[in-house]
């Protein structure tokens, strides 16, 4: 019995650093649909999360809002990083029947 108490504990102990690698720099948040994540540390609650076709994961987007105050966005997006979605990982987001299409303009 001993034994198979050490054949548990060995492989979730190198699980554990390799968990707490992949969690690094990121924040675990929530979309506006309900998906689960892990994002980049600088996304921020209101950056739209994208899917391009031919990539296999989500980037987070933050919207440039014009610096006169108005707060309104001025159409151009600045890249955050890669996002870890459940549920639209590797383009499955097309199957599911997206929002048409848009077009970025990247700062």
């Amino acid at each position: 019995m001993g034994n198979e108490k050490q054949e548990i504990v060995a492989p979730f102990g190198v699980l554990v650093p390799t968990w707490e690698a992949s969690w690094a720099g990121r924040v675990f948040g929530i979309t506006e649909r309900g998906l689960m994540g892990l994002f980049l540390a600088g996304t921020q609650k209101g950056d739209l999360i994208s899917v391009f076709h031919g990539v296999k994961v989500p980037f987070s987007m933050m919207a440039e809002i014009d610096g006169e105050g108005q707060g309104r966005e001025t159409g151009y997006f600045t890249l955050v990083g890669p996002a870890y979605v459940h549920g639209i990982m590797d383009g499955s987001v097309f199957d599911q029947g997206c929002e048409a299409s848009r077009m970025f303009k990247l700062k």
